[in-house]
């Protein structure tokens, strides 16, 4: 028997059956059986403890316990570097970065710090970061590392403005019309033509003519 085949002898059975309600049927309150209002059961009277909150977990509040000196050295800028002594294993490592900006005017979000070279990150403590060694260790070194643009300003050397040069002395000597006498002028002049010109003839002829015009001006 195909699937086809039996889906619609399925159909055809339900259509054979009678519908006793309606889609649309809706059943009406008025017909609903009677009864009585329901009253809980009242509650043995008993006072309701409450729980008593943890004690406080603030620093504070904390028994005193194992402290570290913690050294924050910058080797590009040794002037910047933070010695912070009686530190509790539960500092944080973003505590001591805050601390390290606010000395050094920078920002903590360009500030690593690196414990053997490792970069190590701000919910880390003291206790997560030295491991086994935090019980013992009395003074730990971390290296501090600033990104671009983080690094306190550095005093830079000032900017030699530079001097006006001396006009130069006056030429001592011939001036004047006093040079057009000499023959070094007429020579130098010579030359100079003969270099643009390329034509030895040509640059003695033009000498000669602009000679003979000055001296009858």
């Amino acid at each position: 028997m195909s699937e086809v085949t039996f889906a619609r002898q399925f159909l055809s059975a339900l259509d054979t059956r009678p519908i006793k309600l309606s889609s649309d049927h809706v059943a009406d309150p008025r017909s609903y059986p009677a009864q009585g209002a329901y009253t809980l059961p009242k509650q043995p009277n008993q006072t309701m403890k409450r729980k008593r909150a943890p004690p406080s977990t603030a620093p504070g509040a904390q028994k005193a316990g194992p402290t570290v000196s913690i050294s924050l050295k910058n080797s590009k800028s040794p002037c910047s570097s933070l010695n912070m002594e009686s530190q509790a294993l539960t500092t944080s490592i973003y505590d001591l970065k805050a601390a390290y900006a606010a000395k050094s005017g920078g920002s903590t979000d360009k500030i690593k710090l690196l414990y053997n070279k490792k970069p190590t990150q701000d919910s880390k403590t003291l206790k997560d970061v030295l491991g086994e060694a935090a019980e013992t260790a009395k003074e730990v070194e971390f290296s501090v590392m600033v990104m671009g643009g983080g690094a306190a300003a550095v005093s830079s050397p000032p900017i030699e403005t530079p001097q006006p040069e001396m006009a130069a002395p006056p030429a001592q000597g011939t001036t004047g019309k006093d040079v057009l006498k000499t023959n070094e002028f007429w020579e130098d002049l010579q030359g100079f033509l003969q270099q643009r010109l390329r034509d030895e003839s040509e640059a003695a002829n033009l000498t000669t003519l602009f000679k003979s015009s000055w001296e009858k001006s």
